[in-house]
């Protein structure tokens, strides 16, 4: 009985070694959508958001193009150090020149919904699409 028990302990024990780990969500690849801004100072009430993230773990890197920005001129930000996934939990930092823009939000198969707030530029819910 004893050696029947050691058996299935050891067998068990390898087929969880042998279980690959469960993929974190990725969410490398092309985004699109928009944003809108619900509370002051509002440099703009809504616009679009492009770019591009790049994930190695959970860690994302990237850049996006927010138009308009308070001039009505395109803005460049990068996904700063930081921004990361866990699960369907998007975090993001987005540097645009002098300003940080903080996001979050979930990740639903193929679009990311969320809030973002910024200093100087408000807050306010994004939604992007691959």
């Amino acid at each position: 009985m004893r050696r029947v028990l050691l058996l299935c302990a050891a067998l068990l024990a390898l087929s969880l070694a042998a279980t690959p780990a469960l993929a974190e969500t990725d969410i490398s690849g092309q985004w699109m959508g928009s944003w809108t801004c619900e509370t002051k100072p509002c440099k703009g009430k809504k616009g679009s958001i492009t770019g591009t993230v790049r994930q190695k773990g959970s860690e994302l890197r990237g850049g996006f193009n927010l138009l308009p920005d308070a001039t009505g001129r395109l803005m460049s930000c990068n996904l700063r150090e930081g921004s990361d996934i866990s699960d369907n939990t998007f975090f993001g930092f987005l540097t645009c020149g002098d300003e940080v823009i903080r996001m979050s939000g979930t990740v639903n198969g193929s679009r990311i919904s969320g809030h973002y707030i910024a200093h100087g530029l408000g807050r306010g819910t994004f939604e992007l699409r691959r």
